[in-house]
């Protein structure tokens, strides 16, 4: 029988490490709306415009607990 352990170890050997699902965001009628909204309102925008927009990635770390997502091999 093969110990949890074991079988951590062989994948890591072949890196192949768990990852987490992806889900995309539940987008209400409002949100297709206004995405579509902004989408139409800069389409025509050039490299120069989109330069001064800020752009944040909103990822979330929990260092210390589990956050009970779901990881997959």
């Amino acid at each position: 029988m093969l110990s949890e352990d074991t079988i951590r170890r062989r994948l890591a050997k072949y890196q192949l490490t768990s990852k987490i699902p992806a889900r995309g965001p539940l987008l209400t009628r409002d949100h297709c709306r206004s995405r579509l909204t902004f989408a139409q309102n800069h389409v025509n925008w050039r490299n120069e415009d989109w330069r001064r927009v800020l752009f944040l990635d909103e990822s979330r770390f929990c260092l210390y607990h589990s956050d009970r997502r779901v990881q997959i091999y």
